[in-house]
């Protein structure tokens, strides 16, 4: 995009992966569908660091905006986008996901889907 002359906006919507992984169990019964759910905190915490590296590159080059905001909701309960700064996102900010926490979340979805099949 840039080498075409493009200006480029990075939207990262962070949210909780407690969220996201009752949001998947949620989707895989009422739509059939879901990432395999011990997969869900690792490619979370990739992203994440995907993003950080994006803003660490492109920081200085006036045609890349990063747009960083935390969903607060899920299906029945409201909440608001709330936007963040990379220091949240990164090590020690409050938002930012670690080994141990891939590892935690990992270990969590495996129990979860064990309790909550999904449906063939």
């Amino acid at each position: 995009a840039l080498a075409h002359g493009w200006r480029v906006v990075v939207a990262y919507v962070f949210r909780d992966v407690e969220l996201a992984l009752y949001g998947a169990v949620e989707r895989a019964a009422s739509e059939g569908r879901s990432v395999p759910l011990p997969e869900l905190a690792g490619n979370h915490r990739a992203v994440q660091r995907s993003v950080l590296r994006l803003i660490r590159r492109y920081r200085d080059d006036l045609r890349v905006t990063f747009l960083l905001l935390h969903n607060t909701g899920m299906k029945g309960v409201s909440g608001k986008s709330l936007y963040v700064s990379e220091t949240d996102l990164a090590r020690p900010g409050p938002l930012h996901y670690t080994k141990r926490h891939e590892e935690y979340y990992a270990q969590a979805a495996s129990e979860i889907q064990a309790l909550n099949p999904a449906p063939h």
